[in-house]
């Protein structure tokens, strides 16, 4: 068994695939008008439309919603330039969560949002 891929449910996959591919300089590898998938490296990063999805959930789920505070996960990213990420994701259209920080254990990490309001890490590999 491996780890294959994360799939975000979204409400639009495009606009995501396309923020995530501005923000971190990912490519897009496959899009259609309900899914998009990045490479990231090891791992694709996905994203389905809200629409796409519900079928194969039988039980549902809940949308993100903007108006209220994110879903209990985030999408880590690990980079040694955090501060340069950031920026970039920023004026990409990312909203800023925390700022980017050295932790006491030697990490930098800064947090963000995306359009879906789903939190992106953005971290130093553990030293």
């Amino acid at each position: 068994m491996r780890f294959g891929y994360v799939i975000l449910f979204v409400s639009d996959p495009l606009s995501s695939a396309d923020l995530y591919a501005r923000a971190f300089g990912f490519e897009t590898t496959h899009s259609s008008d309900h899914y998009a998938e990045l490479r990231t490296g090891e791992t694709t990063l996905a994203f389905v439309s809200y629409r796409q999805a519900s079928p194969h959930v039988p039980s549902g789920f809940r949308p993100h919603d903007v108006r209220e505070q994110p879903a209990a996960f985030d999408v880590a990213f690990v980079t040694e330039k955090v501060a340069e990420a950031y920026e970039r994701a920023l004026a990409a259209g990312m909203t800023g969560e925390a700022s980017p920080e050295r932790k006491p254990w030697g990490q930098t990490h800064g947090f963000l949002r995306d359009r879906d309001e789903i939190l992106v890490e953005l971290l130093t590999p553990p030293h």
